[in-house]
């Protein structure tokens, strides 16, 4: 059973939403604060059997991927994605 976590956002964090979700269903979630608007609304995130994760931004393009840290074994992986307006 999927278990959602709602978390506080630090006040030092430059993001205005984060999601962290995994493939068993556990998501912690600090929500964009009322009012808030962003361009790119919707992030799905499918896992594959072969080890691959595909993330769809549901109606974001046009966008670009503006950097991408591929950084090494056992490292996070970083792509910053932005809107074109």
């Amino acid at each position: 059973m999927p278990s959602i976590e709602q978390i506080d956002k630090p006040t030092q964090a430059g993001w205005t939403a984060k999601a962290t979700v995994s493939p068993s269903g556990d998501v912690q979630v600090a929500p964009a604060p009322a009012g808030t608007d962003h361009m790119l609304k919707q992030v799905e995130v499918a896992w594959y059997d072969d080890d691959r994760v595909k993330v769809t931004i549901k109606d974001g393009g046009p966008a670009v991927i503006r950097q991408a840290y591929l950084t090494g074994h056992g490292r996070p992986v970083i792509i910053d994605i932005v809107a074109e307006k």
